[in-house]
């Protein structure tokens, strides 16, 4: 799969987008969030289901993904470790 290149980044805020959004309730441990993309089925997929979601999902000097899964079905699972800068990590999981 090819990085995505700024000036394509399908990510990046417009008009024709409603801003990302999240909510999270700790407690229950729940977190709710919706994004939309312009991009086409198939790299919206590659973007969200594969290991390319670690190149592009990562806070530089602060965390970045490793060992992405998911199962793209309703209730399907994923799973991903998150590497701090200073090398600590732990596992996040959960169902789609």
């Amino acid at each position: 799969m090819n990085a995505v290149t700024p000036a394509h980044d399908f990510r990046a805020a417009g008009e024709a987008k409603r801003r990302p959004k999240a909510v999270a309730d700790a407690a229950a441990g729940y977190l709710l969030a919706s994004v939309e993309v312009v991009a086409t089925p198939e790299r919206t997929f590659a973007a969200l289901m594969t290991s390319d979601v670690e190149r592009w999902w990562k806070l530089l000097g602060v965390y970045r993904l490793k060992d992405w899964r998911a199962e793209l079905r309703p209730q399907g699972c994923w799973s991903v470790s998150i590497e701090r800068q200073d090398r600590r990590s732990f596992d996040e999981w959960g169902e789609i």
